[in-house]
């Protein structure tokens, strides 16, 4: 529940850049909501500790990828331009590359 509540605020917060949520329990339906509010809404959070959460692989690499989408916009500067084409989602994107140090996931150990 908590999850969904954080994944609704993302989805308008244009200035949180680092969120803190290991050992809070938030499961994978509720960290894919928040990659989800990471993907399509937020550009600017770039850091999302969510280790000892136990979540799965899959979501830990979606997650991964919606905050290197975000890293990759601000390094392009960016994040305050809305018509940039990295600020549009089509509903059809696909992670194009993976970098999974940059969360923290104790899940993550065993990829």
């Amino acid at each position: 529940m908590g999850a969904l509540a954080l994944a609704r605020m993302l989805k308008v917060n244009n200035t949180l850049r680092s969120l803190n949520l290991q050992y809070n329990s938030i499961g994978d339906s509720g960290a894919d909501a928040l990659q989800r509010a990471i993907r399509e809404f937020n550009t600017t959070l770039t850091t999302l500790n969510v280790s000892n959460n136990n979540l799965s692989p899959f979501v830990v690499r979606a997650i991964n990828s919606a905050l290197d989408a975000n890293r990759l916009r601000q390094s392009d500067g960016d994040v305050n331009n809305p018509s940039h084409p990295s600020k549009t989602h089509s509903g059809t994107d696909s992670p194009e590359r993976l970098s999974l140090p940059a969360i923290t996931a104790a899940s993550t150990s065993s990829l």
